[in-house]
């Protein structure tokens, strides 16, 4: 089913095809997670990483204005065990002076792309796939736009930053994109949504009473997706 579906286009294949596997599951408890910090072009870096051997896609797990790196592990979301237990490499840092990173006034707009490449060089991520929600966008959107071919894809959730792009400019950008936002986020969910439609490699998923940070409101549809999104990456060999 998965190689049939591979074949179709990224706006319409089913990325809820599948269900999280059983022994995935059931090997989230085991999973450990190390922290630690780096200088990474002069800004102190705080990061949680799971370290897994193997080809499965790299993630980097960024965060929203309100939250950093601990809002991936479980509870509330359990996104970095899951992802691990699941054979995949994911590093989340808090961005500059979010969490227990440096703080404010260290990374200028200018240099968001660049600071994003400093991090995946450092951490050796090989075409990651990165995870944006909300103030996020200000680092991987011109990311995105700049160096797409990095990436194996993106999962945005309504990220801020969308409006300093055309809708020619997204046409141009061949990165598999998950783009999820919340029916009850009538603001950036909406306005980023209508940029990011533009990536001729997008899926937009609404997700049902959620809020600004969806994830939140749903992380179990969420990880579904994102589960799903990972497969179809490695069987597409994007």
């Amino acid at each position: 089913m998965l190689s049939m579906a591979s074949s179709q286009p990224w706006k319409t294949v089913n990325l809820e095809a599948e269900s999280l596997p059983a022994d995935v599951l059931s090997k989230v408890q085991e999973i450990s997670v190390v922290d630690g910090t780096k200088t990474i072009a002069g800004v102190t870096v705080y990061f949680k990483e799971v370290a897994v051997t193997g080809t499965a896609v790299p993630l980097l797990l960024l965060h929203g204005a309100a939250f950093s790196s601990q809002t991936w592990l479980a509870p509330p979301m359990g996104t970095i065990q899951l992802l691990a237990a699941a054979q995949h490499r994911v590093v989340a840092i808090d961005l500059p002076g979010f969490g227990k990173s440096q703080g404010p006034g260290q990374i200028a707009p200018k240099r968001t792309s660049l600071f994003l490449d400093d991090i995946i060089a450092d951490f050796q991520l090989d075409r990651p796939v990165i995870v944006s929600p909300s103030m996020s966008g200000r680092f991987a959107i011109p990311y995105l736009k700049e160096h797409g071919d990095r990436l194996r894809g993106i999962v945005t959730v309504a990220p801020v930053g969308t409006e300093v792009y055309s809708a020619q400019e997204y046409q141009s950008i061949q990165t598999p994109a998950l783009i999820v936002y919340g029916e009850k986020d009538h603001g950036l969910g909406t306005s980023s949504t209508k940029k990011l439609q533009n990536l001729p490699n997008g899926q937009v998923v609404e997700l049902a009473n959620a809020r600004h940070p969806a994830y939140l409101d749903d992380p179990d549809r969420f990880h579904k997706l994102l589960y799903n999104f990972l497969r179809q990456i490695e069987a597409r060999g994007v």
